[in-house]
């Protein structure tokens, strides 16, 4: 899976590569699916954002999922993205 996060000129200016396939549900077998966050080089490593496995019975009778970000410059892309 490719991403690309583009301004209001239509730059890339973030790029998020994933796992070619997400395990999701009760049966993804405890799995964390790590979502690399790349510069608009495609080169630079920013961080990451990983889905976080909640336990069988959440994965399995609710739709909600749990994300979180990791990586030195998250908070400088945060507020590009938030502006």
């Amino acid at each position: 899976m490719n991403y690309v996060i583009k301004d209001a000129r239509e730059q890339p200016i973030l790029n998020i590569i994933g796992p070619c396939c997400i395990y999701d549900g009760p049966y993804s077998c405890c799995c964390e699916n790590k979502f690399t966050l790349f510069g608009s080089d495609r080169t630079t490593e920013i961080g990451a954002i990983y889905k976080k496995y909640s336990g069988f019975c959440k994965e399995a009778f609710t739709s909600c999922d749990v994300f979180s970000m990791h990586g030195e410059y998250i908070d400088v892309y945060k507020n590009i993205l938030y502006e």
